[in-house]
């Protein structure tokens, strides 16, 4: 009898021959950078900032303030303005672009 492993909302797995391989949450992240995505649970939001600056032209501040929000989300890494503009949506935070070079990710003040 072959056991098959229980996978869990947000789990994955890998099929490899003829065995089921439970996936971690680093070994998905990987999958997911893999095609072009980031995939977060319950991380701060300076990780996911992070992991988008590379995509992103010019300078990302984020303050002190918003740098501990959590976040989980799917993001596209090939269009990290409409990664941010979602985060914005979901989170208190502003996103302000100030020219071509800087971006200022802050609490909303309102």
């Amino acid at each position: 009898m072959v056991s098959r492993p229980s996978l869990q909302q947000g789990q994955a797995a890998l099929l490899r021959d003829s065995t089921i391989e439970r996936l971690t949450g680093e070994q998905q992240q990987r999958a997911a950078w893999l095609e072009g995505r980031l995939e977060v649970l319950d991380e701060p939001l300076y990780r996911v900032v992070d992991a988008l600056r590379p995509y992103q032209r010019g300078y990302i501040r984020l303050s002190p303030a918003a740098r501990d929000l959590r976040v989980q989300g799917v993001f596209p890494l090939d269009q990290p303005q409409q990664a941010l503009k979602a985060l914005a949506e979901a989170l208190p935070i502003s996103v302000e672009r100030y020219g071509p070079w800087l971006m200022l990710i802050d609490l909303k003040t309102d």
